[in-house]
C-alpha cells in the first residue's frame, strides 16, 4: 500500500471522509513505471483508512521519492557524493519524462513527492498527477508548500508542455543546491553563492530558465550529462553584480522599506514640492522691485494706468493684490506678445481678428497703437478701501484703421502690510468711435 501521509491527526475526519470520497473518483488515474526504455502503466486499486490514515492500495513504489532525497540533501548539505546523486537522478527523471512524452504527449506531473527513483533498478516512478495534485491541496500548510516548490509559478500542473517541465527541473536543482531558499519576494539568487565549484554554465542556464529567458531541456541536459561525478565543473568566473546574493538582499531590503514607508515618502514628497514652492516665491519676490513702496492710494492708481499704457507687465503685477487683476493682466500681455510679434516678423493679424478682438490688436510698425489718453482720476470715497473712479480714452490701432474707446472704470483699494494694493476693478464702455 502507498500511506498518503494524510491522518486524522493533522486533519479532521470529515477532511478525511471527503478525501477518501474524492481519491475513490480519480482511481483511474495511470501510474507510469519506466525502466530503461520500457514504459509499463499501473494502477492503484482502492482507497484505505488504517488507523486514522489514507492509504492507496494496489501498488507500491520503490526507491526514493525526490522528496526523501532533498530531506538527506538538506540534513547533510552540499557535497560531492550527494550532488552526484542528485544529477544521476535528475537525468534518469528526463529521460523518463520524454518516453511518457512520446505516449502520451504531455510530459508528467512533477511535485517532489510524485516521482519515485531507484537508480540501482534504472527504475523511475511517475505517481497519477490528478491523484497526487488532490492530495497536497488536503494538506496542512507548509507540507503542501514543501511538496510543490518545484511547480511555483506554474499554473496547472497535471499536463506539463516542454517548457514547464523544464522549469521544474531548473527549479528542482536550485532547491537543492540553495538549500530550500525561498524564491519569493527575495528573488533568485546564482548558485554559486551556495556551491563554490558550480560552473558559469550551470549558474548561467538555470539563472536563464527560472527567469524565463533561455535555456531549453536539451540545454539543460547536456549541462547535467557533463557532470563527471567528482565536481560540477571548474572554477567559476566572478558573479555578476545582479546576480549576487548580497546585492539581492541590499535591493530587498530597499524595496522592503519603500513599500512600508510609502504614504511617509508621499508625504516628504510633497512637503518638499511645497517648500520648494514656497523658497521660490519668496526668492523671486525678494529679488522683485517693490513699485508701490511708499505710494499713496492715488500714485497707485495712477501707476496702474502707466503700466496699461506702456504695456509694463512687471508694473501691473506689483499693484495688483496677488492673483486679482486677472483680465486686464491677460489683456496687457496679449497686446504686447502680439506687439512683440508684428514687430519681429513684420506681419498683420488679419481684418477679423482686429473686429472682433479689438484689445489684442497690434502694429505693423514701431508707431504707437495702443495706448491711454484723457485720463481724468476722482476719489470717491477715502477709510481703509479707498474707491477711485477713472474716465480715459483707450485707443487700438491696426494698419491705417483706428480703434477709440471711452471707459468709465472703479478701482477699489486696500493696504496690506504697509503697501497699498488694487484689489478690484470694475470697467464699463461708454463710447466706441
Amino acid at each position: 500500500m502507498f500511506p498518503t501521509g494524510i491522518c486524522e491527526s493533522a486533519v479532521s475526519k470529515r477532511t478525511i471522509i471527503s478525501l477518501i470520497s474524492g481519491l475513490k473518483k480519480i482511481l483511474a488515474e495511470p501510474i507510469y513505471c519506466i525502466s530503461g526504455n520500457k514504459i509499463t502503466r499501473t494502477f492503484f486499486t482502492g482507497v484505505v483508512n488504517h488507523e486514522g490514515c489514507v492509504f492507496l492500495s494496489g501498488f507500491t513504489p520503490n526507491g526514493i521519492s525526490l522528496h526523501d532525497l532533498y530531506i538527506e540533501f538538506f540534513l547533510n548539505g552540499y557535497y560531492s557524493e550527494l550532488t552526484g546523486r542528485l544529477i544521476f537522478t535528475l537525468n534518469a527523471i528526463i529521460k523518463a519524462a520524454k518516453l511518457v512524452y512520446h505516449e502520451t504527449g504531455s510530459y508528467p506531473s512533477f511535485h517532489l513527492n510524485s516521482v519515485y527513483i531507484d537508480l540501482d533498478r534504472n527504475l523511475v516512478i511517475f505517481l497519477p498527477s490528478r491523484i497526487m495534485d488532490y492530495l497536497n491541496r488536503h494538506r496542512m500548510t507548509g507540507e503542501k508548500e514543501a511538496f510543490t516548490l518545484c511547480t511555483e509559478n506554474i499554473s496547472g500542473t497535471e499536463q506539463l508542455d516542454e517548457k514547464d517541465f523544464t522549469f521544474c527541473i531548473a527549479r528542482t536543482l536550485y532547491l537543492f543546491f540553495t538549500k530550500n531558499q525561498p524564491v519569493g519576494e527575495l528573488g533568485l539568487f546564482d548558485i554559486t553563492s551556495f556551491v563554490p565549484d558550480a560552473s558559469r554554465s550551470v549558474a548561467d542556464i538555470l539563472w536563464n530558465i527560472l527567469h524565463g529567458r533561455t535555456g531549453d531541456l536539451k540545454d539543460l541536459q547536456t549541462v547535467l550529462e557533463s557532470y563527471n561525478g567528482t565536481s560540477i565543473s571548474p572554477p567559476p568566473a566572478r558573479i555578476p553584480l545582479n546576480r549576487r546574493r548580497s546585492y539581492l538582499l541590499l535591493k530587498y531590503s530597499v524595496s522592503r522599506f519603500l513599500a512600508k514607508r510609502k504614504m511617509l515618502l508621499l508625504i516628504l514628497v510633497l512637503v518638499a514640492a511645497v517648500l520648494s514652492y514656497l523658497i521660490g516665491d519668496y526668492l523671486r519676490h525678494r529679488d522683485k522691485k517693490d513699485y508701490t513702496l511708499g505710494l499713496q492710494p492715488l500714485q497707485v492708481v495712477e501707476l496702474y494706468f502707466k503700466a496699461v499704457d506702456e504695456l509694463n507687465l512687471d508694473l501691473l503685477d506689483a499693484v495688483f493684490y496677488r492673483r486679482t487683476g486677472k483680465k486686464i493682466k491677460d489683456e496687457v500681455s496679449r497686446v504686447y506678445v502680439m506687439t512683440k510679434l508684428e514687430h519681429a516678423f513684420g506681419k498683420r493679424f488679419d481684418e477679423r481678428q482686429e473686429s472682433t478682438s479689438s484689445d489684442s490688436i497690434d502694429p505693423e510698425s514701431p508707431l504707437e497703437t495702443y495706448g491711454i489718453e484723457d485720463l481724468t482720476i476722482l476719489q470717491m470715497s477715502n477709510g481703509d478701501q479707498p474707491i477711485f473712479q477713472a474716465n480715459y480714452k483707450k485707443f487700438l490701432s491696426a494698419g491705417e484703421t483706428t480703434s477709440v474707446y471711452t471707459y468709465r472704470e472703479t478701482i477699489y483699494i486696500k493696504q496690506y502690510r504697509d503697501h497699498w494694493y488694487i484689489i478690484k476693478t470694475e470697467r464699463e464702455l461708454i463710447n466706441r468711435e
